[in-house]
């Protein structure tokens, strides 16, 4: 049977390992949201995979560049609007998140493709020398993110194709038109431009009597206006 004293001696033992837990929570969180900040501050990561492209987030400010490993933490009601690198997608997070490959991943049998955005170098090539035989591969744009909302268009030519077939399709933008004797075009003037902060499929088709050879798809993403315009003031200094 317990005596008063030791009543006594139990609830002061409760609320002093409440006391004590408040703070250790507190000092942990904080620890957590100090730890994130380190990973870039102290280049722990060499090639970030994503960026912070609005508020919302309790630690990480707009604009910040995310390695694989983070977690986004959304304020209450809040969705973080963030860009993987890696497959170009805009992820729109609601609720504590990991940002790891299961949300940012490759996508599969993908070569790599060089950013404007992403700090790795950009590769000489992305085709191996069969998948170029016989193919018209898209040389401009070059890489997987652009600034142009009007880009020109080149690709490299393919023995006995009489014609190519240049084809762009993405959100509000659907249109095809033949090419004779060359391997470039300025984007039309008619069709409309694409938009910012958006995905675009650029095919080009080469054909032989009006009838097609071979084909070669490039998937671009055009940065979202803000960033565009930081980047051209970059260039212009």
């Amino acid at each position: 049977m317990l005596t008063v004293p030791s009543l006594i001696k139990k609830a002061f033992a409760v609320r002093l390992t409440t006391l004590v837990s408040i703070p250790t929570l507190i000092l942990l969180l904080a620890s957590s949201a100090w730890g994130q900040q380190r990973i870039l501050q102290n280049n722990l990561c060499d090639e970030p995979s994503g960026r912070v492209y609005s508020t919302g987030d309790r630690f990480l400010k707009t604009g910040r560049y995310l390695c694989l490993g983070e977690r986004i933490n959304p304020q209450n009601g809040s969705a973080v609007k963030v860009l993987c690198f890696l497959n170009r997608k805009i992820l729109y997070l609601k609720q504590s998140t990991v940002f790891n490959t299961q949300i940012c991943a490759s996508p599969p049998n993908e070569a790599v493709q060089c950013s404007v955005l992403n700090i790795v170098p950009c590769p000489h090539d992305y085709k191996g020398p069969d998948d170029e035989k016989n193919a018209p591969i898209v040389t401009s744009p070059y890489g997987s993110s652009i600034i142009d909302n009007r880009p020109e268009i080149s690709w490299r030519s393919v023995a006995g194709a009489d014609s190519y077939t240049v084809v762009v399709k993405g959100n509000g933008v659907n249109w095809e038109t033949d090419v004779v004797n060359a391997t470039h075009l300025s984007y039309p003037k008619e069709q409309k431009e694409l938009q910012y902060g958006n995905t675009y499929t650029i095919t080009v088709i080469s054909n032989y009597g009006g009838q097609p050879l071979n084909y070669s798809p490039l998937v671009v993403h055009l940065l979202p206006l803000d960033d565009v315009q930081q980047v051209r003031f970059v260039h212009s200094k």
